[in-house]
């Protein structure tokens, strides 16, 4: 199961409006325990080079602390339809259940991880899945975003899916 978030009171505004962006994350440079991970050098590599239109990526030292305008920050960009959540030092972060609880389509970028709740949420359905090696040999960031679908009524449905499971199932599971 993954943890709970750690930025508390983050919500989609009004899921019927038009999210800010298109594609966000904001985090620390954790490259894996013992540098077993190179997702986010990788992303931080892509990123410092260009930026595209609706996507904001930053970075935050390794030990950073959070202040109340960082959380500020970061609640404004979780206005959007994509969220990165990259492999980081542990198995599980506090980032996929806040991407979740702001009804954003989380983009998890990490092998062989086990989403939680799997028996009752399609999360192939419901989230975008990539291996690590898929960001590996990217030359710019436009190869992330030809990763993400395009079409308008693909995303529509994919938003806040996994809120369409019954609470009764997530109180069953904790």
């Amino acid at each position: 199961m993954a943890p709970t978030p750690q930025i508390t009171g983050i919500s989609r505004v009004d899921p019927m409006e038009t999210p800010k962006y298109l594609l966000t994350f904001r985090g620390r440079m954790h490259p894996g325990w013992y540098h077993s991970a190179t997702v986010r050098p990788d992303l931080e590599r892509l990123w410092s080079h260009s930026q595209v239109n609706g996507t904001v990526v930053e970075f935050l030292p390794k030990f950073a602390k959070y202040t109340q305008e960082g959380t500020n920050r970061y609640r404004d960009l979780l206005d959007t339809v994509f969220a990165l959540v990259p492999h980081g030092d542990g198995r599980w972060n506090f980032r996929f259940s806040e991407v979740m609880n702001a009804c954003v389509i989380p983009v998890v970028i990490a092998d062989g991880i086990t989403l939680p709740y799997s028996q009752l949420i399609d999360w192939n359905t419901a989230s975008i899945i990539l291996p690590e090696s898929a960001i590996k040999h990217l030359s710019d960031l436009q190869g992330v975003i030809d990763l993400l679908p395009k079409d308008a009524k693909r995303i529509q449905a994919w938003d806040c899916r996994p809120l369409d499971v019954e609470w009764d199932a997530w109180e069953i599971m904790s």
